[in-house]
């Protein structure tokens, strides 16, 4: 995401994931899927229209090493690409349940990971 479109600065969207990995290192967490729209603002910057019960939608908080991922539809690439702020966009085909491609973060070993999820307001 670019800081044009960006409600706030890079430096905020970092300080806020810096809170939220501080709290999950004393929830003992490795991994935080967030799907609740508000959170998922707060953390990503990204907004949409709606949220169906059905979207994949939502955004992984990984501590460490600390990195934010981004899960949406393949359809919606193009939007998230520029207004999710995320170290990755890992996307979904329409109808599917599983990604077009499997987030690289998967690979680096925190399927082991402690984990947690919000919950969708």
């Amino acid at each position: 995401m670019t800081d044009e479109i960006a409600p706030f600065s890079d430096a905020e969207y970092d300080a806020r994931l810096e809170k939220v990995r501080a709290a999950m290192a004393a929830a003992g967490l490795d991994v935080l899927y967030v799907t609740s729209p508000p959170n998922v603002l707060y953390l990503s910057g990204y907004d949409a229209i709606w949220y169906p019960w059905r979207l994949p939608l939502g955004c992984a908080v990984v501590r460490d090493p600390a990195r934010l991922l981004f899960f949406d539809w393949t359809r919606h690439e193009g939007y998230a690409g520029l207004h999710a702020r995320a170290d990755e966009l890992v996307l979904f085909e329409y109808g599917w349940r599983r990604p077009k491609s499997p987030p690289r973060s998967a690979s680096a070993g925190w399927r082991a990971r402690r984990s947690g999820s919000s919950a969708t307001a």
